[in-house]
């Protein structure tokens, strides 16, 4: 698999922390050029990124008083 940000190659890494949650780790990505890590809730996350509504208006910033 290529990385989403650089298109470099990504190569499989296991992660677990001995001292606190010994034996949960995870399989994830790594890619070898911009150092991205994409795990499956990662994944779920950006799949379940809720898009920006357009139909809300943004304030205007005020920058002096005059």
């Amino acid at each position: 698999m290529n990385c989403l940000r650089c298109n470099s190659p990504m190569y499989r890494e296991d992660y677990d922390h001995v001292l606190e949650t010994a034996g949960q780790g995870f399989r994830a990505l790594h890619c070898m050029m911009c150092g991205d890590i994409v795990d499956p809730v990662i994944l779920k996350n950006r799949r379940e990124r809720a898009e920006p509504r357009g139909d809300r208006a943004r304030l205007a910033v005020v920058t002096s008083l005059s």
